[in-house]
């Protein structure tokens, strides 16, 4: 057996210290699993299970592997951290105000838009605010192919009124 397997075995025979042991481990599962989720204080978006990050500069972004594997970027005009891509995620701070939650989502959608287009990824959770920003950082890349937080103009007036 695995290490973790016998850790178990001896904490169902009583034994307090593989209990103890398997208290630290579910603790620490659950603290990563709080990167998971969208918080007044984070934004979450989920990607495809098993993705891979971005591994290089986009637009703005600079770019920086970390040892577990994920990509920390920052803004390069600032130096102000932005993200981090964990590959099945991109995690980034949450704004109360909305102006400040759409500029930092066009800052991060060439991180979202720079993965294969055949693999998709959405919003976390219910927070209304967060969803319709990114629902219209979508539709503006969907409509122009780019990003940016503007106006778009429908190009086809005779087909939506």
């Amino acid at each position: 057996p695995s290490y973790r397997q016998w850790v178990e075995i001896q904490a169902a025979q009583g034994d307090r210290a593989a209990v103890s042991q398997l208290r630290g481990w579910d603790y620490r599962d659950r603290r990563k699993d709080r990167s998971r989720t969208t918080t007044t204080d984070r934004c979450v978006v989920l990607c495809e299970p098993g993705g891979t990050p971005v591994y290089g500069n986009t637009g703005d972004l600079e770019a920086r592997l970390q040892k577990n594997g994920s990509v920390r970027f920052r803004d390069r005009r600032t130096g102000e951290f932005v993200c981090t891509d964990y590959g099945d995620r991109v995690v980034f701070r949450n704004h109360h105000d909305r102006n400040a939650l759409a500029d930092k989502l066009d800052l991060i959608a060439p991180v979202l838009f720079g993965r294969d287009p055949r693999m998709g990824f959405e919003p976390e959770g219910n927070d209304k605010q967060f969803n319709q920003v990114f629902a219209e950082m979508v539709a503006w890349h969907n409509v122009t192919g780019r990003t940016g937080h503007e106006d778009y103009r429908i190009t086809r007036p005779d087909v939506d009124h």
